[in-house]
């Protein structure tokens, strides 16, 4: 697909540079291990030359401490071309059926995670976000979706 269409946009969600830990927030982790996700994007950039996004879901407790910032760090500085590669910090929303024990980090703590990361050498920002004051934010709308389907079943 890559090869048809070059000009595209690609966004791997990371949520954690430790293999178990990401297997836990993204199952699928055990079927494409993002060591091996990243042999493919460091092929995709050295041939196209454009940038990779990482998505990364910062969790209050879970996955913005210090060792993960510089996991992080280490991860993309160890890149083939890691100037092509660019962090989007997702700041956490809660949403019904999510795991109770995620919590929502501070705009402060979003704010200093990403500076922490420029001042590191590697890309990154905050991603803006719409529509969580409604519950209509990332990951908001399938949880209202799940939450409608469980009331319609209980009828």
């Amino acid at each position: 697909m890559v090869k048809r269409f070059p000009q595209v946009n690609i966004t791997l969600s990371v949520h954690s540079p430790f293999p178990e830990q990401r297997a836990t927030l993204i199952p699928l982790e055990k079927r494409f291990p993002l060591d091996d996700n990243f042999k493919i994007l460091d092929e995709y950039v050295s041939k196209y030359k454009r940038r990779i996004y990482l998505a990364y879901l910062l969790i209050e407790g879970l996955n913005d401490t210090q060792e993960h910032l510089n996991a992080l760090v280490d991860m993309v500085k160890s890149r083939v071309r890691p100037e092509l590669y660019h962090i989007s910090v997702i700041r956490y929303n809660n949403a019904f059926g999510a795991n109770p024990s995620y919590k929502q980090p501070t705009k402060e703590k979003v704010i200093e995670f990403v500076s922490q990361l420029n001042l590191n050498g590697v890309h990154a920002t905050k991603r803006t976000q719409f529509g969580s004051e409604i519950d209509a934010a990332c990951g908001q709308f399938h949880a209202e979706y799940v939450k409608t389907k469980k009331r319609k079943n209980a009828i």
